[in-house]
């Protein structure tokens, strides 16, 4: 299988941490997500985290971007402001996130390299979502 390229943007990075640990999970109140972004766009985004929590093949390469991304391409949601970057002050969920994994925007992670950082954050908890 030939690599492929997931790109993230910092929130959805932090919406992925809370998937992986089930803090808040957003996939628990499933017809909120279904009523904005559609049935399609939410059981791709369940089957995108759920392929990444498994490390996928092996083979894929996190890109960390902050802009539009792998999960923007799937939302029938276009806004202008979605391909603005992300606020990434230690005082949203982003922008802590992204400071404790030591994520650089534009740069390549390979997923097991991605999740050992994501594994890291909170190292004594098990994952629930893997």
């Amino acid at each position: 299988m030939a690599e492929r390229i997931i790109t993230l943007r910092p929130h959805h990075i932090d919406r992925f941490v809370s998937y992986y640990y089930k803090f808040q999970n957003m996939f628990d109140n499933p017809h909120a997500l279904e009523a904005r972004y559609g049935s399609e766009m939410v059981k791709q985004l369940k089957t995108l985290y759920g392929f990444v929590a498994s490390g996928g093949t092996g083979e894929e390469y996190i890109l960390v971007r902050s802009g539009l991304d792998s999960i923007c391409s799937m939302c029938p949601i276009k806004r202008d402001a979605c391909s603005e970057p992300d606020s990434l002050s230690v005082w949203n969920g982003s922008g802590k996130v992204i400071e404790e994994m030591d994520l650089r925007d534009g740069f390549l992670y390979s997923i097991s390299e991605f999740l050992e950082k994501v594994r890291q954050l909170y190292s004594g908890r098990n994952p629930v979502n893997k």
